[in-house]
């Protein structure tokens, strides 16, 4: 049972209806969830996607650094991404070389296919939907998310915390903790910096930091050409959100793991 402090949301592409039968074999998702689907994406929605090189008052050059510190935290702790990332970004304003390695780094400004643009707005529709309601906290699964053992119990310790934070509860992105990356909590979850999701397989987040982020993205508009969980985790980064990753994950992401074909339909 989800504790009423939390709002839980699914996600769920409608034709995919084997990711929809597990995810209610929980009883907390069947007790306690609210369902996004594509048909609450509105024709107006699709005004918030814009096609510049700026996202969130970041340059090329600092997504690309942004970009590159995840990219070396895959090899090293998190503390030498940032250090090597950064002694990049400096020299990229004097060497063409680095300029080029570090804009790179980012993905093509290349706009999205429509499904994927499509289920960017059902995030944000779903974060609209939240901060409309009273709750703390927001917790939000996408439909490949396969739960782990005592999630609730370890979702609350998470909560008990009363913090203004942001969790990846999720595996994603090849991102783990590393030798001489932060100690894990009690509560099971990694302090990380600078702040960046492990992908939005499931996450959650207080609700103080939901309206920033939200309010962030109606404002400046989020790219065509990023998925949303990479377009989040710049918001995460461009407000300096306290982000921290569940350690080990207490979700699997299905269509990563090969429980799911990695398609929407």
């Amino acid at each position: 049972m989800i504790t009423n402090d939390i709002a839980l949301h699914v996600l769920h592409y409608t034709p995919l209806e084997s990711r929809k039968n597990y995810l209610e074999t929980n009883s907390f998702v069947s007790e306690s969830a609210k369902w996004i689907t594509e048909s609450h994406v509105k024709p107006e929605d699709w005004n918030i996607f814009h096609n510049r090189n700026e996202v969130f008052g970041l340059t090329e050059l600092e997504i690309g650094r942004f970009f590159r510190t995840n990219t070396f935290h895959l090899r090293w702790p998190r503390v030498l991404a940032h250090s090597f990332s950064k002694c990049m970004f400096i020299a990229s304003f004097a060497s063409k070389r680095f300029k080029r390695s570090l804009i790179g780094s980012k993905p093509p400004v290349v706009r999205l296919s429509d499904n994927l643009l499509e289920f960017s707005l059902m995030h944000i529709v779903s974060l609209r939907e939240f901060v409309k309601s009273s709750k703390k906290w927001y917790l939000f699964c996408e439909d490949d998310s396969r739960f782990g053992e005592n999630f609730v119990k370890k979702v609350e310790l998470i909560t008990f915390l009363n913090q203004p934070i942001f969790v990846s509860l999720a595996s994603g992105s090849g991102l783990k903790r590393k030798f001489l990356d932060p100690r894990v909590s009690s509560s099971g979850i990694m302090k990380i910096k600078p702040s960046t999701s492990r992908g939005l397989a499931c996450s959650i987040v207080h609700r103080d930091q939901a309206s920033k982020i939200l309010r962030l993205m109606e404002t400046q508009g989020i790219p065509d050409w990023l998925p949303i969980d990479l377009t989040f985790s710049l918001a995460l980064y461009s407000l300096n959100i306290e982000t921290y990753w569940s350690c080990p994950a207490i979700v699997e992401q299905g269509s990563q793991s090969g429980a799911y074909q990695s398609n929407f339909r």
